[in-house]
């Protein structure tokens, strides 16, 4: 188990008998000599194949565990709560990754420009919501590749590069919505903290 870092093993006869984890070593030993598997193994918690995640998820992490059981009710595979939280890892970070750059480049709309000005520039003319709250990443994009916009930002760099590097925000924004992200899309999403911490080195105008 140190070997390999698992913090369960499911016990097999013929078929799954129970399992051993570092908690039922731990309390078997509390109260008895331990000698062998059988000593400190607890009744498993499993879940079948097709079971939907979703709805397992409390289970997962009440018992920290679950056996997976095929249709034949063999063991299949395990999901552990460390299994969980890399999956949230790679669904919920690129979400948030985006999310920070939305803001960024929001908060910089509105240190230059009129809340006014930045409504007008909106693709569907929300009236809940003012400045650039209510612009979409598209809207952002457009309205910086205008040259009396891009000339009031007064960034020093490439006008084109900034553009490309706001649309490369709406391109992985769209993959991600509809989960189609792959190796490149990761290497996008340094591209796009990048651009967060640029956007973070930018002092509001006095």
């Amino acid at each position: 188990m140190i070997k390999h870092d698992y913090s369960q093993l499911p016990v097999m006869k013929e078929t799954l008998v129970g399992v051993v984890s570092w908690e039922s070593i731990a309390q078997a030993s509390l109260q008895k000599k331990v000698s062998s598997v059988d000593d400190c193994m607890v009744t498993p918690v499993t879940v079948a194949q097709d079971a939907d995640l979703l709805a397992s998820i409390e289970l997962i992490v009440s018992a920290d565990y679950v056996i997976v059981l095929g249709p034949d009710a063999a063991p299949t595979g395990i999901v552990t709560t460390a299994d969980l939280a890399g999956q949230f890892d790679r669904v919920a970070r690129p979400f948030l990754t985006i999310g920070e750059c939305e803001r960024e480049l929001r908060r910089l709309l509105d240190r230059h420009f009129d809340k006014d000005t930045l409504h007008a520039a909106t693709k569907y003319k929300k009236k809940e919501k003012r400045g650039a709250a209510a612009m979409t990443i598209g809207d952002i994009k457009h309205f910086v590749d205008r040259a009396e916009n891009w000339k009031a930002l007064g960034l020093r760099l490439s006008r084109e590069a900034f553009v490309e590097w706001v649309d490369l925000v709406r391109q992985l924004r769209n993959e991600i919505a509809h989960f189609n992200q792959d190796e490149d899309s990761m290497m996008m999403l340094d591209q796009v903290s990048n651009l967060t911490k640029f956007l973070r080195t930018l002092k509001p105008v006095s």
